[in-house]
């Protein structure tokens, strides 16, 4: 709501709203007029406003170096999103990962148990580097689905679901 609940007096405000309105009086009023900054504050109504409302009408008011009165202010208030463009900006349900492991007719020992005890340095080797390129697809897998990047969790759910399904 543009108003506040009650009228607000120039001198329980901010002294940011002070002062701007201070530059403002000084600026744009007629002095004959507006003989000081609270004359001005009471004849534009400014009390009625809320705080984040008058600051930005005078930051406007500042801009343009015309004084825009209380109902003037409220109209410069951004409008709210229409129903139909909020979900331009919902927030994304974070779904997990799902992996797909290759139909293999051949069964035999998993990639974790050939990383885990290997019988030598050169199938150690060897199942390292297919693990690495098996995270990796996944990797490239993921993005292609999703056309997300990296983000700091993706990498700890990829080495998860690679650990349990043996990769």
């Amino acid at each position: 709501m543009p108003f506040a609940s009650e009228w607000v007096p120039l001198n329980q405000r901010s002294t940011d709203i002070k002062d701007k309105v201070n530059q403002i009086h000084n600026l744009c009023s007629d002095k004959q007029i507006f003989s000081e900054a609270v004359d001005l504050y009471l004849d534009q109504e400014w009390g009625s406003l809320e705080q984040s409302v008058l600051y930005r009408g005078l930051l406007e008011c500042k801009r343009r170096q015309e004084i825009l009165p209380a109902t003037a202010m409220i109209k410069l208030r951004p409008q709210p999103i229409a129903s139909s463009e909020v979900g331009a900006q919902e927030d994304e349900v974070e779904e997990p990962i799902v992996v797909t492991t290759p139909n293999n007719a051949q069964i035999g020992k998993p990639l974790k148990w050939f990383r885990a005890q290997p019988p030598n340095s050169k199938i150690k080797n060897e199942a390292e580097d297919q693990y690495r390129l098996r995270l990796l697809d996944l990797y490239i897998s993921h993005v292609n689905e999703t056309g997300e990047t990296y983000f700091p969790r993706l990498e700890q759910m990829l080495r998860a679901n690679a650990e349990f399904y043996g990769y």
